[in-house]
Parts: C-alpha cells; sequence; structure tokens
C-alpha cells in the first residue's frame, strides 16, 4: 500500500474513526497527533515503538490490531 500519495481514513477495533493519516506518515485525530508511521513502524504521539504497518494494518508484534487504513 503506498501511503505517500494521498491522506488515509484510520479506524480502529470496531470500526471506530480515529482520524486520518497523511502524506508523511502523522496520524492525527482533530489536530492532535496520536501515531506516526516511520518505515513501516508505528509510534505513538510520545515516540515509543507500538507495531508494524503492513498491508495498511497497524498490528502490535503480539499480532493485535492498532488501526486499519482506508483511502480517504
Amino acid at each position: 500500500m503506498d501511503i505517500g500519495r494521498s491522506d488515509f481514513e484510520v479506524y480502529g477495533q470496531n470500526n471506530a474513526r480515529l482520524g486520518w493519516m497523511d502524506s508523511e506518515g502523522i496520524i492525527r485525530s482533530n489536530e492532535t497527533v496520536i501515531f506516526r508511521v516511520v518505515n513501516g513502524s508505528i509510534y505513538s504521539m510520545h515516540g515509543g515503538y507500538l507495531g508494524r504497518l503492513l498491508d495498511g494494518v497497524g498490528k502490535t508484534d503480539r499480532g493485535q490490531l492498532i488501526f486499519r487504513l482506508h483511502h480517504a
């Protein structure tokens, strides 16, 4: 999935809308940064490693869903 071309809507568990991700991999809810994606790794707003993004799905290393990306 090419994340560099457009914005994506971001959904969490139970399809709850979390926010959107811009072309730089920054995920925001309203104007607040909640996650960052850097080279396929997902980080919290405080810089802690959370997991990996693969094929539009962010999961922890234990396989728990963090979020899913959908084209905006």
